[in-house]
């Protein structure tokens, strides 16, 4: 593979574009997507993990969301939002279609930025690593 990076930011905007016709099929915005299952929807989601996984394995490449911690934030905000209007979803209580839309524009837009992100690499503190080492002390 010439470019994986680009490969799994494609699987993410596929994911992307999943969740968006999960969410037109959960609230019945649209009857275009009347002749797909949830369960289409939810095998197409493994297939697609699974790609991005054989992806990463075979090129030890890092997801493009896991590699900026702000798309990484940004990303899991909008999966927590998303999920609070799942739950309120299915308590049948006002407001639940907002926050849907919200966590998925939210997440939508986290794989969007992983485009554009330069990817972060983690500082490590040199005096906290010599604490762990195995060297005796003189």
């Amino acid at each position: 593979m010439k470019n994986p990076k680009l490969i799994l930011q494609i699987l993410n905007l596929f994911n992307g574009i999943l969740l968006c016709i999960f969410l037109i099929k959960i609230m019945g915005w649209s009857t275009f997507f009347n002749p797909i299952k949830l369960i289409h929807l939810i095998l197409a989601a493994f297939i697609l993990y699974g790609a991005k996984s054989y992806v990463e394995v075979k090129t030890n490449t890092p997801d493009p969301i896991k590699t900026n911690k702000y798309v990484y934030r940004v990303f899991y905000t909008g999966a927590g939002v998303f999920f609070i209007g799942l739950a309120l979803r299915m308590l049948h209580w006002p407001l639940a279609h907002f926050f849907l839309f919200g966590g998925i524009l939210i997440t939508f837009s986290s794989y969007v930025f992983s485009f554009f992100a330069p990817e972060t690499t983690k500082k490590y503190d040199e005096d906290i690593i010599d604490d762990f080492r195995d060297e005796p002390l003189a």
